[in-house]
């Protein structure tokens, strides 16, 4: 689709590329599930100026429950009626067929994101890294600090 964004001709057919045409999707799904909450949360405070916390993270969690049904929806969808359209526009009666054959294909995408997301997304949220940055940081400053002034 886009030129820039093509593998070169050396990695394709490989495992790599396999690697990269299953990950990519999913993993820039759950880096946009990561960033959503905090986006929509600023949106609320700052652009529609709520000023209960509650409030907030109602509004955030209604939106982003909101987004996380729609992008099951556009993904099932699209993933499957766009490949079995034409055969359903030619023979309507065989919409639940068709479905039935191209339903389990988006089920792979399904299984990519679940796994990743249990298997990567978890333990890194669990390890608070903004937090672990800021802590890091402050203990640095305070040894350079430390070495600095007392020679």
């Amino acid at each position: 689709l886009l030129p820039g964004l093509q593998l070169p001709e050396s990695m394709r057919g490989t495992d790599l590329e396999a690697l990269v045409t299953l990950y990519m999707p999913v993993l820039s799904l759950l880096a946009l599930l990561e960033l959503l909450p905090i986006m929509l949360h600023r949106l609320a405070s700052r652009y529609e100026g709520v000023k209960s916390y509650s409030a907030l993270q109602m509004r955030t969690m209604r939106r982003y429950w909101r987004f996380q049904l729609a992008t099951i929806g556009v993904t099932v969808l699209s993933g499957s009626v766009s490949n079995s359209l034409t055969a359903m526009l030619d023979q309507p009666t065989s919409m639940l067929w068709e479905l039935g054959q191209s339903l389990p294909q988006v089920a792979v995408y399904f299984l990519a994101t679940v796994l990743s997301s249990a298997l990567v997304v978890g333990p890194v949220s669990l390890l608070r890294l903004p937090l672990l940055a800021q802590l890091t940081w402050t203990a640095l400053t305070r040894r350079l600090r430390e070495i600095f002034c007392l020679h």
